[in-house]
């Protein structure tokens, strides 16, 4: 296995700790996550999806010597501006191809008003798979990602989305953290669809609210280590802090990047 970090938490306080946007603070984001022991990372496509986007975030990871092993990106695919999604994804995918990626994080767009329809979840399902038998042709992989919201209904439109698809057009990135929250145990995930696992995001929580680094917060992983080890998973764990509203936040984003590190090491042993 191999460690990354995906960027969200630079996100959100980007503008905070450094006083610049994410994207013109990425130098400075990348030697942090660098010093901190981590071997990659996972950034929004959309940052290395045009030739000046590449080539920039080209020149970055040689640098500080990084890899980019994935790339998220989202987008609707249960109604009509699922072509739009679909080609845009495409379009920049196969500019960051020549980064070295293998793998497209992909999340069909949640709807937080209303849960989707059967036939906006069959349609969805459908140009999933289709996404992911393009983005093959391509040389890349598709991983299904997913929030909260897709998990109501004891995991209904996360189990379309699988059930839906073929394991070989769409892989499986297991975010652990909005399983929990989702009220899905991630273990029910990995019984059912373990073999489609591509990829992990790794996130803590305590009471709650979002935990400043792993192993600050209440989830016991003894379990999930347990079952990538049986499943014998060789891929990458990224780890996701994030910031919410309510929580504790005292420390750097660097240093919670590092004790996050230091965690994974102790406790999975890379």
């Amino acid at each position: 296995m191999q460690v990354g970090s995906q960027l969200y938490i630079y996100q959100q306080r980007s503008s905070v700790e450094f006083g610049q946007p994410f994207e013109e603070a990425l130098d400075a984001i990348f030697g942090q996550v660098r010093v901190a022991g981590y071997e990659g990372v996972e950034l929004p496509l959309a940052l290395c999806g045009t030739p000046e986007g590449a080539q920039r975030v080209g020149d970055l990871l040689g640098r500080h010597d990084l890899q980019l092993p994935s790339v998220y990106a989202g987008g609707a695919l249960h109604d009509d501006t699922a072509s739009e999604t679909t080609w845009t994804v495409l379009e920049q995918a196969a500019e960051a191809r020549q980064l070295g990626i293998r793998v497209v994080t992909f999340n069909p767009a949640p709807l937080r008003e209303r849960v989707k329809t059967e036939q906006e979840l069959q349609a969805q399902a459908q140009r999933l798979d289709q996404l992911g038998q393009q983005i093959q042709s391509r040389g890349l992989n598709l991983a299904l990602h997913f929030h909260a919201p897709e998990l109501g209904d004891n995991g209904r439109e996360l189990w379309a989305d699988l059930d839906g698809t073929s394991r070989s057009n769409v892989g499986l990135c297991l975010d652990v953290d909005w399983a929990w929250r989702g009220g899905v145990d991630p273990l029910a995930i990995l019984d059912r669809y373990g073999d489609r696992l591509v990829s992990l995001h790794l996130r803590d929580a305590r009471g709650g609210k979002w935990a400043q680094a792993l192993g600050d917060g209440d989830y016991d992983y003894a379990p999930i280590v347990q079952r990538l080890r049986a499943l014998g998973f060789d891929g990458w764990l990224q780890v996701e802090l994030a910031y919410e509203a309510g929580m504790e936040w005292t420390r750097s984003t660097a240093e919670n990047l590092q004790r996050s590190r230091d965690w994974v090491r102790a406790t999975l042993g890379v």
